[in-house]
């Protein structure tokens, strides 16, 4: 990120326009050699280069006449694609690794920040519905409902948690703030987009939000790890938020949003639970007090009464502080072999994603969730 660019920045930094070199950019674009102290390639089983693939294709292609040129071109070209984001993978844990075993990576500082879209149906039948998929970022809104994105950060670290977060609201004018709805509320923040997605220009608002991003107090630097949508872009006046936050930003492998990311493995999903229940309990009391939308009786409309956007953002708050509270249930009994105490979903979502250290105090490729441990070894 300019000038600010540290070795910690050089060395995490993902490629992002030329992911068959194996050449890393920052998110300035900078381009960092693959010798660098860290990126050192060794000879480990299940971390070979792409290169070492190469009698693979040679076979592939050797093949094409017999299964049909369009064929054999297009599976090819996925087998080659996949080859490469795997290669990401490895790449990428084994840079995460090295940097926890050197101690250039301090899992206190460590952070992940994505985004949900979601829509809330004002009907009397299921009000939830947060739309994402593995492979897409982004979902359609339901026609009719009201639509808000929640912003979602973890910190790493024995004191993992999840951080206030930051609601975007549709507004066409991206009015801040909206009239009649103060940015008081403990907990969470807010903005506004004209569709209620995360743009370039909020992801700069949410850095310069003291409540949703803030600097290290003991002075060190934070590294946030993002995936590589588009609205993630950085902009010159957000890499200066970032450096007043002493905050450094690397981008995750491409499309690994569901393997490491820990807000997307199921901290998200947890947050998710705990706002579906405490709606619940809402609307129930909506319909036990006869409110509806418009003049007469419900089959008029059929919609229950919008609470508001003050409404929903004391919902969010009160579902994070709730699912912050939670704890997994401890394997096995203190002092026995394989003991793993109680902890935060949000510690359990970094450890398994590789970003912080196990209970022990080591990093390894074991405590990583499956999928991840399938693709590197």
């Amino acid at each position: 990120m300019g000038s600010f660019a540290s070795p910690i920045a050089a060395a995490f930094a993902r490629q992002r326009n030329s992911t068959s070199s194996l050449a890393l950019t920052s998110s300035s674009g900078n381009a960092q050699p693959a010798d660098d102290s860290l990126m050192e390639q060794e000879a480990t089983p299940g971390h070979e280069g792409l290169e070492s693939q190469a009698p693979r294709y040679e076979f592939l292609t050797d093949g094409a006449a017999t299964c049909g040129t369009d064929y054999a071109e297009k599976h090819l070209t996925s087998i080659v694609v996949w080859d490469v984001q795997v290669s990401e993978f490895r790449l990428n844990s084994g840079k995460v690794h090295r940097g926890f075993q050197s101690g250039i990576l301090d899992e206190n500082l460590q952070e992940n920040v994505d985004e949900t879209h979601f829509v809330i149906n004002m009907d009397n039948g299921r009000t939830l519905g947060f739309r994402g998929d593995r492979n897409i970022k982004y979902a359609d809104v339901v026609s009719g409902g009201v639509s808000m994105t929640m912003v979602v950060k973890v910190t790493g670290g024995r004191s993992a948690k999840i951080c206030s977060p930051l609601m975007i609201f549709q507004n066409d004018n991206c009015s801040y703030p909206i009239r009649g709805v103060p940015d008081n509320i403990p907990g969470v923040s807010y903005r506004t987009t004209r569709k209620s997605f995360m743009t370039n220009a909020c992801l700069l608002e949410y850095y310069n939000e003291k409540r949703a991003s803030w600097a290290d107090p003991s002075g060190g630097t934070k590294i946030q790890w993002l995936d590589n949508v588009s609205s993630h872009n950085m902009m010159p006046e957000t890499e200066e938020a970032l450096k007043n936050i002493r905050t450094e930003v690397p981008y995750l492998p491409t499309n690994s949003t569901h393997l490491t990311q820990p807000c997307d493995t199921f901290v998200i999903s947890k947050i998710k639970d705990a706002w579906t229940k405490l709606w619940e309990e809402h609307k129930v009391n909506l319909i036990l007090h006869n409110e509806w939308q418009g003049d007469g009786d419900p089959g008029t409309s059929g919609l229950l009464k919008n609470p508001g956007k003050t409404f929903f953002l004391n919902l969010v708050a009160k579902a994070v502080a709730e699912v912050n509270q939670q704890k997994t249930k401890a394997i096995g009994l203190p002092g026995e072999e394989g003991y793993v105490p109680p902890m935060t979903f949000a510690r359990k979502a970094m450890i398994m994603c590789g970003l912080s250290l196990n209970t022990d105090g080591r990093w390894t490729e074991s405590q990583l969730c499956v999928g991840l441990q399938n693709i590197i070894s």
